[in-house]
């Protein structure tokens, strides 16, 4: 009795473990792609022979998920008539790929090889509800409904019907299944158990002695029994009887799973039943929840799920296992969910003994284990030893007199070859530790000289302690006790790792990587990042992490730092730290996640601190125990994880498949032995979708494809990603290679996938072909012939050209030869012209004279001409009166039209019109037109000239018009008169009249320049009208602001110049006014008598003025003003619109510093103002650097000169006179204080004492060359009180001492 008892208490206590630790195991995930699903309810779950996993769903009808996306079939919209039922009630997998499913309404076929859907229309089973369908080993369906079972071949033939017969009674049936030995069981609702004899074609019953009816049955090969669900009897142990016909049926049944049933019926009502391969555990979905049971000596015992399910009632539905072995449960409430199990590598330490005593959850920045003890370093409570076994907790203040009195901070380390720990004091010294039970004592004490701060504590395997502080590596040998420098200003170290060669490895808090050899030789790398951690691994490899996310192998041989980029935190996250297992797996921490990283395979697993077995509020520190197993620290808890060799498998079962195909946004499902596909030539975009079909873990698969014969090179897709884009293919023929890797990131090898054949368009065919290289041979025989037609026709144009030019240098060479005999002959005459008294011989020379000034013309007109063909000529614009212009160059044929008696007017408006146009380009207009009206018309006839505004389109226009009473123009020659070269037919008195066809083309020529026109009209023998159009919109670009003018207007009117302006014309007044304010002070004044007055009376630098004005004109006021000794220094300029030569030497006689014609171009007058101006600076600067005063290179004027000879003589006359002032200097020179100011200023730009002590210290400076008068005796004849007052003045002008001038 106490055998059995004992037996009996071992197998609960192993019965309980093993169920603890089977439900510690399992994993609930929701289904990856419920949101994907068009209706949450999943009534049956299939998962066919390529891994794909289908979906009978409620209303939603068939899906199938390949992990990534759901593919519908369901009648709806764009399929009106796919389905008679959206709601599938049952599904299977034929022998060859068919996919066969019952609705409520029909049975359904669907073919794998091109998706398509064929319904089955047997009479006997259109519109009836499937209850069940079971495709068999032969190939063969088996299909039940409305109480009759159907026997379908996979080409959807009826082999057979049976009536579902219970008793007499026909019953419907609630499932089909097929056993390990082909044996097919029909399950009853409302009667039994049924088997079919395939020699007999007849199913017969097995006695059913349950009271219930079954639901589903599974057959367990391991126990020798079936275990069929049952709907109220709960699970059923059946094991049937060798002859049906004599034996009698073993139905137990199970206990555990009827406890509660009378309180809670639905417990019992069994809807499915699956053992899975795993755990061998049996699950079981009932009415109300998912129960599991441990299969012990036949019979059923619980287990716990409270662990891992959501409390609570559940609607479920038949659960499957898929080929991982992952349990699928689909339900209504909640959604559809998959139990996986995970192989438990991580034991989560809370450590409730902390929070109880310090209030606050265990925060492990360092831990480390010793037997069945861990010491644990917190920021908030030191130094620990925790207990788990016993819950015990003890710190190092709670022994005052030992481990109390050092200050332990975080830098810890296990001893290696003996008891304890390591441990880093504050006061920078290194103590080692052991315990007693929960009593910790100190053993040893090791100061260390020189440090402030220990911030390492590394033990090697040769008993050697190595410790680093703020700036050197120390080693202490453990057996002798013998401690030394290693190495000096190294700065904060944070890291030290000792190879096997026995060099020194480290990192510091200057950013530098450091490896110190035996030889004493420092070789260090500087990548700009901050390293947190350093390690050496079992292969002995050098590995360095960094707080930017980055983890680096060393390479002795090269001393360089590689990269390893699959290791490397990808979003940049810190590396807190890093150690290695003894598998050679490098342990990554960040704060929220640890990465376990294969260096051979580059696969790896992330382990987040939120994950069921961790949970943590983040990561604190990682270390290694003493058998391999990872230690990682937390807030919350510390938890001990187990490396996995899994990582180091290589995963060559993995074989990507096509799921799905989008060209040019239309999308279809790829076949199961879909292996080419092919291209129409205007299929643009593709699209290609794939999948391992790891439908629980598709988010950590990654993806990289290759199309060969297009591209080279891999593309690597992220995790998750599973498209594949290519555009614009060639034609011809591609292979799709696509490699995947498995959950823990490690690559499998590449599978070519499908081969795709892009056809040719229409003009990549080989006809087409043929026909552009023909169209290509004709295309390039034209175009040569056209190429050379064009060449020897450009070739004759270019020798035309040339042949032009040739003439128009020729001729333009000789018009520059002819000007200068022509000046000579034209200079001498007008000044014979000038002198000469006969009045017969002056005729004669006049006659001579203008002939000559007309040769002149022609022959600026030939030099004008040939600048029109070069495209020389620009305009000039100049703002001026136009009417007047016009007048004063009109005027001049006055005489001619006298000599040839032609009656000849100029008539003009009174009112002026003031605007922009090229003064010179007018006037070669004007003269052109006129000296072909005075060729043409003959002694008695007239000539008119006259103009008025018009405006047409919108645009003002000034209209001149030249009337003549000439020969007249035939009509048909009108159209080419302005043509180059072209001459009217002049046989009559050709000699007279004859020309060179060029002066009409100029005119035309100028008068576009201005944007205008020209008209004509000509009667034969009555004469010509020509009428020239010039718009008055026009401006000239170059008088916008100049660049400077800001910063001239910043200046106050104070310092800028002073320039009187007169002028009788108001609006012209006006305009020059505008102009000139913006950069001078200007004073206004309409006539002569009007600006003297203000010349008298202001500040005056500068006068413009005009030259014809009523009472007082320009050359008067000009005279006036130079005369007046008040005035003469100031710069005159005038202006007119008077051209001849006689005016302007008028101007110049009358005084005039400058003589511009109207209309001029105002930025020369600018220039010429800012030179005037700038002469007056510059003779004022000669008055201040020259010694010697000569009054003719500072004066303008005879009136200034003697003015200044005048003023330097009194000045001289009183050198020695100290007490001569300005009132003494203004009564000499006979002028008011203020005039003298202004005339001395404006001549000088001196004050008249400035200009008194300028002449004494010039005549001083001659004293100290010529003489040997001392500095007093010098001081003294130029009229200075003292000889320092003297000194200080000379300095100041010269720059030196009069001493060291003198030497």
């Amino acid at each position: 009795m106490k055998g059995i008892l004992l037996k009996y208490c071992i197998f609960v206590i192993s019965f309980l473990i093993t169920l603890s630790v089977s439900a510690q195991q399992v994993v609930v995930t929701e289904l990856p792609t419920q949101k994907l699903l068009p209706v949450a309810h999943i009534h049956h779950i299939l998962q066919d022979s390529e891994g794909y996993m289908w979906y009978a769903t409620e209303g939603g009808g068939l899906c199938r998920d390949n992990g990534y996306q759901i593919d519908v079939f369901r009648s709806d919209l764009n399929t009106p008539n796919l389905l008679s039922s959206n709601d599938i009630t049952c599904l299977t997998e034929d022998n060859n790929h068919h996919i066969w499913f019952g609705t409520k309404r029909g049975l359904y076929k669907l073919d794998k090889r091109n998706y398509s859907i064929t319904e089955i229309t047997n009479k006997e089973l259109q519109q009836q509800a499937i209850n069940a369908i079971r495709a068999i080993h032969d190939g063969t369906i088996w299909v039940a409904a409305d109480g009759m079972i159907y026997h379908y071949s996979n080409d959807s033939k009826l082999l057979g019907s049976y009536p579902s017969q219970w008793k007499g009674h026909k019953q419907n049936v609630s499932d089909l299944y097929e056993d390990s030995k082909h044996t097919l069981w029909i399950m009853q609702w409302w009667g039994g158990l049924l088997e079919y004899h395939p020699a007999t074609d007849h199913f017969l019953p097995h006695p059913w002695t349950c009271g219930a009816s079954p639901t589903q049955m599974i057959e367990d090969a391991q126990n020798n029994c079936y275990w069929i669900a049952t709907w109220g009897k709960g699970v059923v142990r059946f094991t049937p009887s060798a002859n049906i016909q004599t034996d009698t049926d073993n139905c137990t049944l199970q206990p555990a799973t009827l406890e509660g049933s009378e309180h809670n019926p639905h417990k019992s009502q069994i809807l499915g039943l699956l053992k899975d391969s795993r755990q061998g555990v049996l699950w079981v979905s009932a009415m109300n929840d998912l129960y599991a049971y441990q299969i012990i000596n036949n019979k059923l015992h619980p287990v716990s799920t409270e662990a891992f399910l959501p409390k609570g009632k559940k609607i479920l539905d038949r659960i499957i296992e898929d080929r991982s072995g992952n349990v699928w449960v689909p339900g209504y409430s909640p959604h559809s969910f998959i139990l996986s199990f995970d192989s438990n590598k991580i034991k989560r330490y809370p450590t409730p003994a902390m929070s109880a005593i310090t209030g606050y959850p265990v925060m492990a920045d360092r831990t480390i284990r010793e037997e069945e003890y861990y010491w644990i370093w917190q920021g908030r409570t030191g130094l620990s030893l925790y207990h788990p076994a016993s819950e015990q907790i003890s710190f190092a203040s709670d022994f005052p007199n030992d481990t109390g009195k050092y200050h332990i901070i975080k830098c810890i380390e296990k001893c290696r070859i003996q008891p304890g720990i390591w441990a880093a004091s504050g006061n920078a010294c290194v103590v080692h530790l052991q315990h007693e039970s929960m009593k910790m004592k100190c053993i040893q004490e090791i100061r260390i000289p020189d440090a402030r701060q220990i911030r390492v504590l590394h033990e090697d395997d040769q008993g050697n302690l190595w410790i680093g502080t703020e700036n050197a590596i120390y080693q202490y040998s453990i057996s002798d006790g013998n401690m030394r420098r290693i190495h000096k200003d190294t700065g904060a170290i944070n890291g030290i790792a000792i190879s096997p060669d026995k060099a020194i490895y480290y990192i510091t808090e200057t950013l530098e990587f450091s490896c110190l050899p035996p030889d004493g030789q420092v070789h260090s790398i500087h990548k700009g990042e901050n390293y947190s951690s350093i390690i050496i691994s079992p292969d002995n490899k050098i590995w360095t992490a960094t707080l930017e996310g980055n983890v680096y192998s060393y390479h002795p041989q090269l001393q360089t730092l590689a990269k390893e980029d699959n290791a490397c935190n990808a979003n940049g996250d810190a590396v807190k730290s890093m150690t290695v297992d003894n598998l050679g797996h490098l342990w990554i921490l960040a704060d929220q996640y640890v990465k376990e990283y294969n260096p051979k395979n580059h696969s790896f697993r992330i382990l987040y601190n939120s994950d069921r077995f961790i949970q943590v509020d983040y990561f604190l520190s990682i270390g290694k125990i003493e058998n391999g197993t990872i230690c990682l620290g937390g807030i919350g808890a510390f938890c001990l994880a187990t490396p996995s060799p899994e990582l180091d498998q290589s995963p060559n079962d993995i074989k990507p498949v096509i799921s799905s195909i989008k060209t040019d946004g239309n999308r279809r499902i790829m076949g199961i032995d879909t292996q080419l596909i092919e291209l129409a030539p205007d299929n643009v975009n593709i699209e290609l979708s794939f999948s391992t079909l790891e439908h629980l873990h598709a988010g950590q698969i990654s993806y990289a494809y290759r199309l060969k014969g297009w591209d080279t090179n891999w593309n690597y897709l992220p995790p998750g990603i599973n498209t594949a884009y290519f555009t614009k293919l060639p034609k011809g023929n591609y292979t799709l290679e696509i490699k995947a890797t498995d959950i823990h990131g490690c690559w499998a090898q590449p599978v070519s996938c499908l081969q795709i054949h892009r056809l040719p368009a229409w003009y990549e065919t080989w006809w087409a072909y043929t026909l552009g290289i023909i169209s290509i041979i004709l295309v390039m025989t034209g175009s040569l012939k056209l190429y050379f037609n064009r060449l020897h026709k450009k070739q004759k144009e270019q020798m035309e050209e040339q042949l032009t030019q040739m003439k128009f240098r020729f001729f333009t060479n000789i018009s520059h030869e002819l000007r200068t005999p022509l000046t000579l002959i034209i200079t001498p005459l007008s000044s014979l012209l000038t002198d000469i008294q006969d009045s017969k011989l002056k005729q004669q020379l006049s006659s001579i004279y203008r002939n000559a000034q007309e040769l002149l013309q022609l022959v600026n007109q030939l030099l004008d001409f040939r600048k029109l063909e070069v495209h020389g000529e620009k305009l000039q614009l100049m703002n001026g009166e136009i009417y007047e212009f016009v007048s004063s160059t009109c005027e001049v044929f006055g005489a001619y039209a006298t000599n040839k008696q032609i009656e000849y007017s100029i008539l003009l408006p009174r009112q002026g019109v003031h605007m922009y146009f090229d003064r010179d380009k007018v006037h070669r207009i004007l003269y052109n037109l006129l000296n072909n009206a005075f060729k043409f018309t003959p002694p008695g006839g007239s000539i008119t000239v006259s103009a008025d505004t018009i405006t047409q389109d919108g645009t003002q226009y000034i209209c001149i018009r030249i009337e003549d009473t000439g020969k007249g123009i035939e009509s048909e020659a009108l159209s080419h008169i302005f043509d180059r070269y072209y001459q009217i037919d002049a046989s009559e008195n050709r000699q007279a009249t004859a020309g060179s066809g060029i002066g009409l083309h100029i005119v035309k020529e100028y008068v576009s320049l201005h944007h205008g026109f020209i008209e004509v009209d000509s009667k034969r023998y009555k004469g010509s009208e020509f009428r020239i159009y010039l718009p008055t919109h026009l401006t000239d670009e170059r008088l916008s602001p100049r660049e400077e003018r800001e910063s001239k207007e910043a200046v106050s009117s104070n310092n800028r110049r002073t320039i009187l302006l007169v002028e009788d014309n108001e609006e012209f007044r006006r305009f020059m006014y505008q102009q000139l304010s913006q950069e001078y002070q200007v004073w206004e004044a309409s006539n002569g008598e009007e600006a003297e007055t203000i010349a008298n009376e202001k500040e005056v630098d500068i006068v413009v003025s005009d030259v014809m004005m009523p009472g007082i004109d320009g050359f008067e006021l000009c005279h006036r003003l130079k005369q007046n000794v008040k005035t003469s220094h100031l710069f005159i300029i005038l202006l007119t619109a008077r051209t001849g030569d006689e005016s302007i030497l008028e101007g110049y006689k009358s005084g005039a510093d400058c003589y511009l014609t109207k209309p001029f171009n105002m930025e020369i007058l600018d220039n010429r103002i800012h030179h005037l101006l700038a002469l007056q600076q510059k003779r004022k600067q000669i008055f201040l650097t020259e010694i010697e005063v000569n009054t003719e290179d500072l004066t303008t004027s005879k009136v200034d000169e003697e003015f200044l000879k005048k003023a330097v003589a009194f000045v001289e006359k009183n050198l020695d006179n100290n007490d001569y002032s300005v009132e003494l200097f203004s009564d000499d020179m006979c002028m008011s204080r203020m005039n003298l100011y202004r005339k001395l200023q404006s001549i000088t730009g001196q004050k008249p004492t400035e200009f008194i002590r300028s002449i004494r210290l010039k005549k001083a400076a001659r004293l100290l060359t010529d003489t040997d008068l001392s500095i007093v005796e010098i001081s003294e004849k130029v009229g200075f009180a003292t000889p320092s007052y003297f000194s200080k003045c000379f300095k100041e002008m010269f720059g030196v001492l009069p001493t060291q001038y003198h030497k």
